[in-house]
C-alpha cells in the first residue's frame, strides 16, 4: 500500500534522524567528552575543600567579626550589663569584693568581662550601648557585610557568571576561587586588634563572594558530569546499537536481507522508531539518576570533610580557651584586645584546608571545551569590560529565552529568588542573632558547627537513595514538603530562642533538612533544563539563589536599626518564604520537561538558526582546539 508506506516513512524519518544525529552528538559535541572515575572524584575533592572554608565564614568567622565589634561598642561609658540568660532577660547580680553589684565598675578595669562572684553561670554580659563610634549597632557589622557579600555575588553572576561556555572559565573560575577562600584565612589570622574589625570583615566578604561565586562554577559542571557518566554514556551507546540495527539489518519473513526491499526497508524505520521511544526515555531516567546521585553526594561528602575540619577546630578552641571551656580566654583575662585567638586559627585550619583539597581537585577537573571568546587581544581594562558587556547581554538573553520558551523554568527561577531570599537571611544572620541575644561563645558555635555537620550529613546520606528513585512531580512533591517546613525557623527564632538549648535543637533540626534543598532544587532544574545551555541557565539559577539575598539581610538591618531588636526582622523573613511556596506551587515539571524537548528538538528554529543560538554550546566552531588549554 504506497499511502500507508508513506505514512510509515513520515513516521519513521524523524526518528531514525533522531538516532543519526545523536550519534552525531556524542561524536562532535565537545562537552560529551566523556568522564570518569578520576574527574568524579576530583569533583567531590574541590566541594570537600571549599565546604569547611563556607562553614567556618557564616559561623566562626561572623562569630569573630561580632566578637570584635562587641568588645568595641563594650568600651563606650555606659559600661556592661550582665542578664539572664538572653539580651532582655532580668538583671544578674553578684558580688564585688564582698558588695553586691551587677558588674566589676571602673575601679577593676582588668576584671570588666569577669563574672562577679556569686552571680549565676547562666548571666552573660551584654554592652550596654551596642552602638558603635560611627552610630551602627554592632549587630549590623555582619549583617551588612552580608549585604555586601550578596550584592558582590550578584553582580559577578550578572556580569560574568555565564560565560563559563567560553574557553576554560569554568576551570578559571574555580581556580580564582580557590586561590582566594586559601590565602585570605591566612591573612585574617594576623589581624588581632578589635578596633581592626573592618579588616576582618573586609576580608570575610572577599572569601564569601569567591567560595559564593566559585559554586556557581561548581555547579555548572553536575550536568555536563551526569550527561558523560558511565552510567549514563552505557545505556545511551546501547539506545544506539539498538537503532542502528534495527534500523539497517531488519530480515524479511522470506529470509531476504529487507536492506534489499523498499517496503522492507521502511518496515525497518518504523520498527526503529518503535524501539527508539524506551531507549530514549531510558537515557533520561538514567541521567535523572545519576544527577540526583552526584548532587546529593557530593554535599553529603562536604558536610563529612566539614566534621573532619571541625574536630580540629574544636581542639585548638579547646586548648586555646585551656582555663575554662565554657568562656573564652581573654575575656577572663579582661584584655579585649587578644579576643579571638582560637577562632583565627579555626579560620586559618579551614583555609589551608581548602588549598590542599581545591587544587588538587582542580588537577583532575577537566578543562570543558568552549568557544573562544568573541574578541581579539585587548587590554585588561578592556578586556574585562568586553566580557562584562558580553555576560550581561547573555544574561538578559537567558531570561528572554526562559519567558519564550520555558515559562514553567521561569517560575522556578522566581520562586528560588524568593525561597532564597527568606532562608538565606536566616542561616547567614544566625551566629549574629544567637551571639547577640543567647551570648553564644568560641565552644558554643563549635558545638552548633559540629553537630549541624553531623546531622547535615546524615540527612543528606538517608535521603539520597530516596531522592535518586523520585522522578517528576513525585521529587518536586517532597521538594514542596520541606521547602514548607522551613517556615518554622523564622517563626521559632523570633518568638522563641530563650534558653541556650533551642539554637542547638534548631541546628539539629534544620542541619537534617535544610542542605538537601539545593542539591533537590539542582536535580529537578538539571531534569529541566535543555541540554547545551547548561552554563548560562545554571548561571541564572546561581544569580536567582545568592543574587537577590542581600533584600532580606537589607530588611533585616532596617529592623535592627528601627527596633533595636532582630527578632522583627528574622520574623519578616516568613513573608518571602510564603510567596516562595505560592509560586512553586503553580510550577508544572511535565510541562517543564515538554518545553526542554521542544528546545531540544530545534522547533523553534527557523531554517536551522534559532533566536537564542548564541547560549547554545553546541553552536561553537567545532575547528577549535584549545578545548585542553589552561
Amino acid at each position: 500500500n504506497p499511502r500507508a508506506a508513506q505514512g510509515t516513512v513520515r513516521m519513521a524519518q524523524p526518528v531514525v534522524e533522531a538516532a543519526s544525529e545523536a550519534r552525531v552528538e556524542v561524536r562532535d559535541d565537545l562537552t560529551l567528552v566523556p568522564t570518569d572515575k578520576r574527574e568524579l572524584m576530583s569533583w567531590y575533592l574541590w566541594d570537600c575543600g571549599s565546604s569547611p572554608i563556607g562553614a567556618t565564614a557564616i559561623s566562626f568567622w561572623a562569630l569573630l567579626i561580632t566578637q570584635y565589634a562587641k568588645y568595641e561598642a563594650a568600651k563606650n561609658v555606659e559600661g556592661i550589663v550582665w542578664r539572664e540568660h538572653h539580651a532582655a532577660g532580668a538583671l544578674c547580680e553578684g558580688t564585688c569584693d564582698g558588695t553586691p553589684c551587677g558588674a566589676y565598675d571602673g575601679a577593676y578595669p582588668e576584671l570588666k568581662f569577669v563574672r562577679p562572684e556569686g552571680m549565676p553561670e547562666s548571666c552573660q554580659w551584654f554592652p550596654v550601648n551596642k552602638n558603635l563610634l560611627h552610630g551602627v549597632d554592632y549587630s549590623n557589622t555582619v549583617v551588612l557585610s552580608n549585604v555586601a557579600v550578596q550584592l558582590g555575588c550578584g553582580f559577578f553572576l550578572v556580569f560574568l557568571g555565564s560565560l563559563g561556555d567560553f574557553g576554560s572559565m569554568r576551570w578559571n573560575g574555580l581556580a580564582l576561587g580557590a586561590f582566594v577562600i586559601s590565602f585570605a584565612p591566612i591573612v585574617a589570622l594576623f589581624i588581632s586588634e578589635t578596633k581592626d574589625y573592618a579588616w576582618q570583615a573586609v576580608l570575610f566578604c572577599a572569601v564569601v563572594i569567591a567560595h559564593l561565586c566559585a559554586q556557581q562554577m561548581f555547579d555548572a559542571y553536575l550536568p555536563l558530569l551526569a550527561t558523560t557518566h558511565p552510567r549514563t554514556s552505557a545505556v545511551r551507546e546501547a539506545r544506539h546499537s539498538s537503532g542502528t540495527k534495527t534500523a539497517n539489518r531488519s530480515v524479511e519473513p522470506n529470509g531476504l536481507d529487507s536492506s534489499a526491499s523498499g517496503n522492507g526497508k521502511e518496515r525497518a524505520d518504523a520498527e526503529a522508531a518503535e524501539a527508539m521511544v524506551p531507549t530514549s526515555k531510558s537515557v533520561s531516567e538514567m541521567r535523572q539518576e545519576v544527577a540526583s546521585e552526584l548532587a546529593f553526594f557530593s554535599p553529603a561528602l562536604g558536610f563529612g570533610s566539614l566534621t573532619l575540619v571541625v574536630c580540629m577546630q574544636m581542639a585548638v578552641i579547646f586548648s586555646y580557651n585551656k582555663e575554662d571551656a565554657k568562656n573564652d580566654l581573654p575575656r577572663q583575662a579582661g584584655d579585649p584586645d587578644n579576643v579571638g585567638g582560637g577562632l583565627r586559627i579555626a579560620i586559618c585550619i579551614a583555609g589551608l584546608w581548602a588549598m590542599v583539597c581545591c587544587f588538587l581537585g582542580l588537577r583532575g577537573l577537566r578543562t570543558r571545551p568552549g568557544r573562544p571568546l568573541p574578541f581579539g587581544s585587548e587590554s585588561h581594562s578592556t578586556l574585562w569590560a568586553s566580557m562584562s558587556k558580553l555576560g550581561f547581554r547573555r544574561t538578559l538573553m537567558t531570561v528572554r529565552m526562559l519567558r519564550a520558551q520555558s515559562p514553567e523554568l521561569l517560575k522556578l527561577m522566581l520562586g528560588q529568588i524568593f525561597s532564597t531570599t527568606g532562608n538565606g537571611t536566616v542561616v547567614t544572620s544566625f551566629v549574629v542573632f544567637v551571639q547577640r541575644e543567647l551570648n553564644a561563645d568560641n565552644v558554643d558555635m563549635v558545638i552548633i558547627v559540629l553537630v549541624g555537620s553531623i546531622s547535615a550529613c546524615l540527612g543528606l546520606l538517608l535521603l539520597m537513595p530516596i531522592v535518586k528513585r523520585l522522578h517528576g512531580k513525585d521529587l518536586y512533591r517532597m521538594f514542596m514538603a520541606l521547602k514548607a517546613v522551613t517556615l518554622v525557623w523564622p517563626v521559632w527564632l523570633a518568638l522563641g530562642f530563650t534558653q541556650k538549648w533551642e539554637m542547638f535543637a534548631l541546628v539539629v533540626i534544620g542541619g537534617a533538612l535544610n542542605p538537601s534543598l539545593l542539591p533537590m532544587i539542582r536535580s529537578i532544574f538539571q531534569q529541566t533544563c535543555p541540554h547545551g545551555y547548561e552554563a548560562s541557565m545554571f548561571s541564572l539559577l546561581g544569580i536567582c539563589t545568592v543574587a537577590f539575598v542581600w533584600i532580606g539581610s537589607a530588611v533585616l538591618a532596617m529592623f535592627l536599626s528601627a527596633t533595636g531588636s532582630m527578632r522583627w526582622g528574622i520574623l519578616a523573613q516568613a513573608a518571602f518564604t510564603v510567596v516562595a511556596l505560592w509560586i512553586f506551587s503553580s510550577f508544572d515539571f511535565k510541562k517543564a520537561q515538554e518545553d526542554r524537548a521542544r528546545i531540544e528538538s530545534g522547533e523553534h528554529e527557523v531554517d536551522g538558526v534559532g533566536e537564542f543560538d548564541e547560549l547554545r554550546v553546541e553552536s561553537l566552531d567545532s575547528s577549535l582546539t584549545s578545548r585542553d588549554s589552561r
